[in-house]
């Protein structure tokens, strides 16, 4: 339910045109309801937001001035939440932020920062084995789609096809999304009262 609602607040802002650029666990809260239920992640009352946008860069204004990594480098980038592109010095813009979701899952998953690396076949891949109790076709897709989005194809000056390494696009976050929503639906029974419970810890009750 937290990784449902952090995927829809990264695809909200990115169809914006706005890169947050320091998407963690600790820049997620959980508030009062205030949206159409199941827009941005409500729950019974609860409404997962993302904060704290000091580092978030609007896209149409680099855009328009040059391009982001022209202009950024790898300085965009939190501390030790470079992803995979930027680390191979490819182009990168939206997985900056779905790299970060990842790291939201990962904390909640295994309670521990996100460390990830290639594979034999040469794919990204986290470092921790998923739990034979979990979802692990879900949870397996989620690392795999973002830790290895090659960006979307486009045209250069000259009019020939390259891949501009636009990241995770908006195509991958519904699509997760969507199959999160599946994962949640019937659960509300359950996840309400989670939610209650973890409410009552935070609160002392």
């Amino acid at each position: 339910w937290y990784t449902l609602g952090a995927l829809r607040c990264v695809l909200g802002i990115h169809e914006a045109g706005v890169l947050h650029c320091d998407v963690k666990s600790d820049n997620f809260v959980l508030t009062p309801g205030s949206v159409l239920e199941g827009e941005t992640g409500e729950h019974d009352g609860a409404l997962v937001k993302l904060i704290d946008f000091g580092r978030s860069i609007d896209l149409r204004a680099v855009e328009a001035g040059g391009t982001i990594v022209g202009l950024f480098g790898d300085d965009a980038a939190a501390e030790d939440m470079d992803p995979p592109a930027m680390t191979e010095g490819r182009p990168w813009k939206e997985d900056l932020d779905t790299y970060g979701v990842l790291s939201v899952a990962h904390v909640l998953l295994w309670g521990s920062h996100l460390s990830c690396g290639k594979d034999v076949k040469g794919r990204w891949r986290q470092d921790k084995t998923l739990r034979r109790y979990w979802n692990k076709d879900l949870w397996s897709d989620l690392f795999d789609t973002l830790l290895n989005s090659q960006g979307e194809e486009g045209e250069d000056a000259d009019d020939e096809c390259v891949n501009v390494g636009f990241g995770s696009g908006a195509d991958d976050l519904r699509r997760l999304i969507g199959r999160f929503e599946q994962e949640v639906e019937g659960k509300e029974n359950e996840i309400a009262a989670m939610l209650r419970r973890q409410n009552n810890l935070v609160s002392g009750r």
